[in-house]
């Protein structure tokens, strides 16, 4: 009997592809984010940043969590009682991230604040900067995973979208002799909706309070990527009374 015979009896409806090799390929990341407030003249809330460079195997993808309680009800037949369900009372999702190339704006955002010039004359070119690690920074956040090349030479994107997530210091790494800046970024939950009459609008039902993931051919990213950076920006500041 062929090996596979038991297998095609099942009349499986991914029978075609459940075992292509194109299925496994590998990612390249980019991790881009905005701040929801300014940090001085260096970072804008209104524009995104990139983290840089990540080590090879590295897997840019949220680690998740959730926190189940047993509903117990009454056994009929006496004795113990037994579980009617279980219920989801808590979810997390947290990335840890590891940038090889820190620039200026990755080290601002890593300590909490952009470095500060000292004023006395003979330290004026040196800085300072809050030691703080755990610095909390709230941001919009977009994972963005490009699939290689396969044999038909077409790729895909696969792009994480956080509307909120706090990226905080999580101390110093090393990567082949030099130093590194690791992050752990915690998703948080954001309640907005898609911008009213935007190309999203009529997709307020297919994202949670955590965000949402898009797939599609390479070349339509940049263009998502442009709409995104339009949706849950923070709230205009109020005007300030006379």
């Amino acid at each position: 009997m062929d090996q596979y015979a038991i297998l095609a009896a099942l009349a499986l409806g991914n029978a075609d592809t459940m075992f292509s090799v194109d299925n496994f390929s590998r990612l390249g990341n980019t991790v881009i984010v905005s701040p929801t407030a300014p940090l001085g003249t260096l970072v804008r809330p209104d524009t995104f940043y990139g983290l840089g460079y990540f080590e090879p195997d590295a897997q840019i993808a949220p680690e998740t969590d959730l926190t189940r309680d047993e509903i117990l009800v009454q056994n009929p037949e006496g004795g113990q009682p037994i579980v009617l369900m279980e219920d989801v009372s808590d979810v997390s999702a947290v990335y840890t991230v590891e940038t090889v190339t820190p620039d200026d704006v990755v080290q601002a955002l890593h300590m909490g604040s952009v470095p500060t010039l000292l004023a006395d004359a003979t330290v004026n070119e040196s800085t300072i900067s809050p030691f703080e690690v755990g610095m909390s920074i709230e941001a919009r956040m977009m994972v963005i995973r490009i699939t290689e090349a396969k044999r038909d030479g077409s790729r895909r994107y696969e792009l994480l979208w956080h509307p909120r997530v706090a990226l905080q210091n999580d101390g110093f790494g090393e990567y082949q002799g030099r130093t590194t800046r690791q992050f752990r970024i915690p998703v948080r939950t954001w309640q907005g909706a898609f911008t009213a009459g935007g190309a999203l609008a009529a997709f307020n039902g297919r994202k949670s309070g955590m965000g949402a993931i898009f797939n599609g051919p390479i070349e339509e990213l940049p263009a998502l990527v442009e709409i995104l950076r339009g949706e849950a920006l923070p709230a205009a500041a109020p005007a300030a009374t006379p």
